[in-house]
């Protein structure tokens, strides 16, 4: 087998799979921004844990049927429905997924004893399918191009792209998916078998999800650095993701953007959450839209027209628009001595 490859690494097949892979990040190289629950650590521990959620057979059958119209594997659709995800926790159309890709299906290697798996960046930009139907055909072909050049290695490809490490985050990738199926091993000539998944303790990326696939429905397992996330963030992900599949087999021809990813009770809480009384309230001088002013040029109007009309009103004290006007300047001088200008991200705490 290290043989194979090495003679394989002097062909011209490598040279082509080479250049692909180097041609897919050749203009840039997006970071995906999940919203993390805490900030990304000077030195990593790479401390991990794992949450479940299963789906049931009835959704798993359904989505299954999806992606056959469409002739993808449930690889393909499950992928799909998890670039979904993504998008929506994270707004991005273009990031990276890692495929990890068994070395031992080439041909010649059955009887190999190792673990031969191969990583594979995958590289999808949403900007190009606005319907799930047209992100699934993308996605199914993204693989199918990954998987014709799966033998250049991860190793390789990291020193070619010469990528600006970053010791808080591993290089390229993020994340992990996968999809396996694990009971076609449940009979060994009458010995009756059952898999318990192991939970990691340990993780190199962020978050790897493996979904595992049997008669009984999707078993999805997630592994997470616990410096960057919560339990019940990684909990409320995987239920995300099932109430995106339900939206996909409700519609798989539903724009990306408004396939359901809350239920109605999320949905109820929420607005209910929004709906709290606090004894502070904000009434502004109405006027009209106009593409020309934006909000702060707005209040600047209001105070040269109106200084004297109540601004703010809160249950101890009313601003005019002229004393908003002044202390919102004061606020921006104090910006300023920090150092704060143009696409500086400031951020704002307020009570409810």
């Amino acid at each position: 087998y290290a043989a194979d490859e090495r003679a394989f690494e002097e062909s011209e097949q490598h040279a082509a799979n080479e250049t692909f892979w180097s041609g897919k990040f050749q203009d840039s190289v997006p970071v995906l921004e999940l919203p993390a629950d805490y900030p990304y650590a000077k030195h990593r521990s790479f401390q991990a844990a794992t949450e479940r959620h299963v789906i049931e057979a009835e959704l798993y059958q359904a989505i299954k049927k999806i992606g056959a119209k469409r002739g993808a594997t449930l690889y393909a659709t499950l992928g799909a429905a998890f670039h979904v995800l993504l998008h929506r926790l994270t707004e991005q159309e273009s990031f990276v997924v890692g495929l990890p890709c068994a070395g031992q299906s080439l041909e010649g290697s059955e009887r190999v004893v190792g673990n031969c798996v191969n990583f594979l960046p995958l590289r999808t930009d949403l900007s190009g399918a606005s319907t799930f139907g047209e992100l699934l055909d993308l996605v199914k072909g993204n693989l199918l191009e990954a998987f014709e050049h799966q033998r250049y290695t991860f190793g390789k490809l990291l020193p070619l792209l010469r990528l600006e490490r970053d010791p808080n985050r591993p290089p390229l990738v993020e994340l992990q998916f996968n999809v396996e199926r694990m009971d076609y091993f449940q009979e060994f000539h009458g010995l009756k078998t059952d898999f318990q998944p192991s939970g990691k303790r340990f993780i190199f990326h962020s978050l790897f999800l493996n979904i595992v696939e049997s008669s009984d429905g999707l078993a999805l397992h997630c592994d997470y650095s616990t410096e960057l996330f919560e339990d019940r963030t990684i909990q409320r992900w995987l239920s995300l993701f099932e109430t995106i599949l339900r939206s996909i087999v409700a519609d798989p021809e539903r724009p990306i953007d408004r396939l359901k990813i809350l239920t109605d009770g999320n949905q109820e809480a929420l607005l209910a959450q929004g709906a709290l009384e606090t004894p502070a309230h904000a009434a502004f001088v109405s006027h009209e839209p106009s593409p020309d002013f934006c909000l702060h040029a707005l209040a600047e109007k209001a105070a040269a027209k109106v200084p004297g009309h109540p601004a703010v009103i809160t249950a101890d004290a009313s601003w005019s628009h002229r004393e908003l006007h002044e202390r919102a300047n004061r606020v921006a001088v104090q910006l300023r001595v920090q150092g704060v200008g143009p696409d500086v991200l400031v951020g704002v705490c307020l009570d409810r």
